[in-house]
C-alpha cells in the first residue's frame, strides 16, 4: 500500500472518530447538502436547528465567534469549520 493510502485511512479514521456538531436551518440547501455528504460517507454528526430554538442560536453564537450563516461546523467542539461569516 501506498504511504498516501495509508494516510488517507487515517484522516477518514480520524474523522469518523470525532465529534460533528452541525448548526444548520430547515431552508439551508448547503446545510442539506452538507449532512447527505456525511451521511453518504457514514460519518455521525449531531445536527442542532437553530431556526428551532433561541437558546440553540445563542449556543452557536458563542461557539462560533458570533457567525451569522449556516452551517456552520465544528468537529470537536473546536472552531468553524465551513464558515462564510
Amino acid at each position: 500500500m501506498s504511504a498516501c493510502y495509508n494516510m488517507s485511512i487515517q484522516i477518514n479514521v480520524e474523522i469518523t472518530m470525532a465529534e460533528i456538531k452541525i448548526f444548520s436551518t430547515g431552508a439551508c440547501p448547503i446545510c442539506d447538502k452538507t449532512k447527505t455528504l456525511l451521511t453518504k460517507w457514514n460519518i455521525p454528526y449531531e445536527e442542532v436547528r437553530v431556526d428551532l430554538s433561541q437558546s440553540d442560536l445563542k449556543d452557536m453564537l458563542e461557539q462560533t465567534n458570533h457567525a451569522r450563516t449556516v452551517p456552520q461546523i465544528l468537529v470537536k467542539g473546536h472552531g468553524s469549520v465551513a464558515s462564510r461569516s
